[in-house]
């Protein structure tokens, strides 16, 4: 399931992560990303410890709430950038409310930033980053 849309051959949108964070390298195989939900009405009360993760290798990537009682939306990492007919990024099926999976393939050629968005049941959403390099 593709979960982000671009026009059919486009490469990804040209984004760029902020320049203050710094790249976290993940994968391959599983690379886990933990959120904490301190506050869901506060604006820094949503905190993810990787807030920019690099792939060089396809990965899957799982995020993880570790505070209790919190669960994903349905749709819960929306991701900016991807192309629906050959999708880098497909949901993979989780088996508790506080995790969201998704495949990273990383297929297209190149050096791309993908802006994602966090969707937790009742608190704002939160963005963070991936960087894919595939060479």
């Amino acid at each position: 399931m593709s979960i982000v849309s671009l026009a059919h051959g486009q490469v990804p949108n040209p984004q760029k992560a902020p320049g203050a964070l710094k790249a976290e390298r993940c994968g391959p195989g599983t690379c886990t990303i933990t959120v904490n939900v301190l506050n869901c009405n506060e604006p820094s009360g949503v905190r993810i410890d990787k807030p920019l993760v690099r792939f060089d290798d396809s990965a899957l990537i799982v995020w993880k709430i570790d505070s209790a009682g919190q669960a994903f939306e349905e749709i819960g990492v929306r991701i900016a950038g991807d192309d629906p007919s050959e999708p880098v990024f497909q949901i993979q099926p989780a088996s508790l409310p506080n995790e969201f999976r998704i495949l990273n393939r990383n297929s297209v050629m190149g050096e791309f930033d993908y802006r994602y968005t966090l969707q937790i049941k009742g608190c704002k959403p939160i963005e963070g980053w991936i960087r894919n390099v595939a060479l």
